[in-house]
């Protein structure tokens, strides 16, 4: 690997990262579950292997069998949607006609809704579609119906002409609640012209627990 000019003095700062399907922390009390959806991957389209269900499970019930990880909430984070929705039919591929959504989706997306039930996971965090959404779907498991939620982080530079979005989930460890809120749209709009204005609001609606949807 070149460790030389300006490049590397660039990007040096990612050679010492490591990938980790378990990201906790112990500041906010969330475990951060990850996959990559780009294995063996089709297209655009996102895949979870089978060898990655097997291990990332393993690792998600060892840590939950340890004490101090009794209070936190377990995410899981993945690039590709496991949620297909009228919304998604709309798009189109430019000069093609055709619907994008196919050449998108996660191929195995609900099994990973399954699998996050199974493990008591109850939020799913996506990129890859540029534009917020949230989808529930409750799941039958061992007699037992519970529900996981999915939110798409939209985007946060406006790509693709797509409005502006952020997030915010408030996780309460010893009430074990968590709440979302999505602030779109009218901070979009606001944003192409007053850029700190815009973020001074987005965080003045954290505060005040809304956000116009």
């Amino acid at each position: 690997m070149k460790k030389k000019g300006f490049l590397w003095k660039n990007w040096e700062h990612l050679a010492g990262l490591e990938w980790s399907n378990l990201a906790p922390s112990d500041v906010c009390k969330v475990v951060f579950v990850c996959f990559d959806t780009s294995k063996e991957a089709k297209l655009a389209q996102g895949k979870i292997t089978d060898d990655q269900f097997l291990e990332v499970a393993t690792k998600v019930d060892a840590m939950r069998n340890q004490e101090k990880y009794g209070e936190h909430m377990f995410v899981t984070l993945v690039h590709h949607h496991p949620f297909s929705t009228q919304d998604d039919e709309v798009d189109t591929i430019p000069f093609l006609g055709m619907k994008e959504e196919p050449f998108l989706r996660m191929e195995n997306g609900e099994h990973l809704v399954k699998w996050c039930a199974q493990k008591r996971i109850p939020l799913i965090l996506h990129g890859h579609k540029h534009r917020p959404r949230f989808v529930g779907r409750e799941v039958e498991v061992e007699g037992r119906t519970r529900l996981v939620r999915a939110i798409g982080c939209g985007s946060s530079f406006g790509i693709e002409g797509k409005p502006l979005s952020y997030n915010w989930i408030t996780w309460q460890p010893s009430a074990k609640t968590w709440t979302h809120n999505t602030i779109a749209d009218a901070l979009a709009d606001l944003a192409k012209t007053q850029g700190e204005t815009a973020v001074m609001l987005g965080r003045l609606y954290e505060l005040a627990g809304y956000a116009p949807l």
